[in-house]
């Protein structure tokens, strides 16, 4: 787990230039926090390729890098060099297969597997990886430039074609600080702004920045001789035909079990202590039950709750932990107005584009507090999007059904609900009756775009795009599946698993020098879960029923029966209460004004409406909340000095810089 950074130049034999050379030494002190174990530049004819190291595995120097590829007694040039920023996780076996064929190795690390790989292999190499990653490959023979990112897009990697040659790192803030030093003017790209006003973060390829790119997942990218080409090396696989023939249920919780106990047990791979991210819910319970299995000298979970009762998960996880004998750790967030808003421009900076999952406050604060214990957690991200664990799969289930029922049942339905408190939020039931009702009689994708959306479309900025969703609409359209619900789980997976949740936890943790691994992810439980039927994953209106019928009898009843609480913040308490001067102050002063990104009355009617509490616009107004810090921190940009630079650049630094991008 690092960071990487490096500019490949047009000309394959050219050298690299003194401000070149400076640029990318400063791409990686604006990442120091992803990697404080070492760093290293190389500077080559053709390219500069540099990393920071957070050593996890061979803790020695034979594991530094940028790595070299050599032959015969070492002698002579290498013929490749890599930087890595990630693991791979079955380089063991990958070693052993290329041990047998005659290749030698001067390291125990996972990094050297990777170049061994491309000189058999070439590029194919990618298909054979099983990891989380994104590495630069310099092949020095052919003065050709690799970029991959993983299969599922847990690594970032951004990049930017110039005029002179291809920039990329894992941070945009990286490149952005590039293009400054360079002279370039940087400006917003307002689509993306308006994707994000949307969906509260911005989906790729895009960035927030006109000209700057994120590699998608799965995808490579060649540089040659200053032409650029990219490959989709793997696709998520389509669902399976309905007609096909069906899993029987004992064999799908045996295949389960399997794939799930491999993906586990390779991801207990590491040289440093690690731990578990555990909630209360199924997913995280299901890998600290395999987790224990696989680790008799026990394991370490770590949970994070918060004062009201609607969000904190603190007993439900330390159920889990006590059945299953973990050595558990709990973290309580109980912030004042003055400790939320002090930590919302670090927060801003640290997310690298405008981000308004407000579950990023609690993933960046238990982050900061297992780093304490442990250098890798494993989670259970992934498992809502493959086995359809969130709300929002079964809601569109019951919709269907809802409409079939008498017109003047739904109405007399309607008026209940609009006797309920108009404040009430999504976390509670008349909150959710609302929501759903208000968008169950639409089209499936109609009524799906209602119920992510953040920013109400009535709302948006006018000269905004067509269609700020346009990329959820084009993931499900992808689908092959005639089943709906199987299109608005491709979007999830193709979208808002990789540019919101991951994104959120390889920031949030990165940010602490942490590194998070995901067993779900792993590409055999990912084909698995995408050939198994719907209805074994979505039984009696409850999603996620084969994984809990396969850990039933490992877990308690009540985590198996539980209802999915997420992993949210309280923001709709908070900025009625303690936050409600700090939302009028932030939204109200003259440079958020004079952004224009929302009509001025709006905003002040978002407000009102909150915290009088007529209405609940919590998303609405925490976006652009934090679309405020961000245009502060990236784009309100000074210059400053490299010392200052690099205070504002480590975790916990005490400054007051706004935008430090020089």
């Amino acid at each position: 787990m690092c960071a990487i950074a490096g500019f490949c130049a047009a000309d394959p034999r050219q050298p690299p230039s003194e401000d070149v050379t400076a640029g990318v030494a400063r791409m990686l002190e604006t990442m120091a926090h992803r990697g404080p174990d070492g760093s290293g530049i190389l500077g080559l004819p053709g390219i500069t390729l540099a990393q920071r190291r957070l050593a996890i595995i061979d803790l020695s120097p034979a594991g530094a890098q940028p790595m070299p590829l050599r032959c015969g007694d070492g002698s002579a040039p290498a013929r490749a060099w890599v930087a890595l920023n990630g693991e791979i996780y079955n380089y063991q076996e990958l070693r052993r297969d290329l041990e047998r064929s005659g290749h030698q190795f001067g390291s125990d690390s996972d990094t050297e597997v990777i170049l061994h790989l491309y000189e058999q292999e070439g590029d194919r190499c990618l298909e054979l990886l099983n990891g989380m990653f994104a590495f630069a490959l310099w092949d020095a023979r052919e003065g050709r430039l690799l970029l991959a990112r993983d299969r599922m897009g847990e690594k970032p990697l951004y990049y930017q074609v110039r005029d002179d040659g291809l920039v990329f790192a894992s941070e945009l803030k990286a490149l952005h600080r590039f293009a400054r030093a360079r002279g370039d003017a940087v400006r917003m790209d307002p689509a993306s702004i308006a994707s994000y006003l949307a969906l509260r973060y911005v989906p790729g390829p895009a960035t927030a920045l006109e000209g700057f790119r994120k590699l998608p997942p799965a995808t490579s990218l060649i540089w040659s001789g200053g032409a650029i080409s990219q490959r989709t090396w793997w696709s998520l696989p389509h669902p399976a035909d309905p007609a096909a023939p069906s899993f029987a249920a004992p064999d799908a919780r045996r295949q389960l079990i399997e794939a799930l106990r491999e993906a586990v047990r390779i991801r207990l791979r590491s040289d440093v202590p690690l731990g578990l991210f555990l909630s209360g819910g199924i997913d995280s319970a299901a890998i600290a039950s395999l987790m224990t299995e696989l680790s008799p000298r026990g394991i370490s979970t770590f949970s994070v709750g918060f004062a009201e009762r609607d969000y904190d998960e603190l007993r439900r996880a330390a159920r889990v932990a006590s059945a299953l004998g973990t050595r558990h750790h709990e973290i309580e967030i109980r912030p004042t107005a003055a400790q939320t808003a002090e930590i919302l421009p670090e927060l801003a900076w640290t997310m690298d584009q405008p981000f308004a999952d407000s579950s990023a406050v609690a993933m960046w604060h238990l982050a900061r507090e297992v780093r304490r214990h442990v250098t890798v957690a494993l989670s259970g991200d992934g498992a809502d999007e493959l086995f359809f664990g969130y709300d929002r799969y079964r809601a569109h289930v019951m919709a269907r059904s809802v409409m079939t029922l008498p017109r003047a049942a739904r109405r007399a339905a309607q008026s209940i609900i609009s006797l309920w408190p108009a404040a009430s939020t999504r976390r509670n039931a008349a909150g959710r009756a609302r929501r759903f009702l208000a968008a169950a009689g639409m089209p499936d994708e109609a009524r799906n775009d209602a119920w992510i959306r953040c920013l109400p479309a009535q709302l948006m900025p006018e000269d905004g795009p067509a269609d700020p969703l346009a990329a959820i609409h084009a993931a499900a359209r992808q689908c092959a599946s005639p089943d709906p619900l199987r299109a608005i789980q491709r979007a999830d997976l193709l979208v808002w698993l990789p540019d919101d949740v991951l994104h959120k936890v390889d920031a949030a943790t990165m940010a602490h020098a942490l590194e998070a691994r995901a067993p779900f992810l792993d590409h055999h439980v990912v084909e698995l879960a995408m050939r198994l039927p719907r209805e074994l994953n979505m039984r009696r209106g409850r999603g996620k029923s084969l994984l809990r019928e396969a850990f039933a009898g490992r877990l308690p009843p009540a985590t198996l029966r539980g209802r999915k609480a997420g992993f949210g913040l309280p923001i709709d308490h908070w900025l009625r209460g303690p936050l409600a001067g700090y939302a009028r102050e932030t939204l109200g002063s003259r440079r958020f004004v004079e952004r224009g990104f929302v009509e001025v009355r709006t905003v002040r009617t978002l407000l009102d409406e909150h915290i009088a509490g007529r209405a609940s616009y919590e998303d609405a107004i925490w976006a652009l909340i934090m679309l405020e810090h961000w245009c502060a921190r990236h784009v309100d940009a000074v210059r400053v000095d490299s010392a200052q630079v690099d205070a504002a650049c480590v975790p916990g630094a005490e400054h007051a810089l706004r935008g430090v991008m020089g």
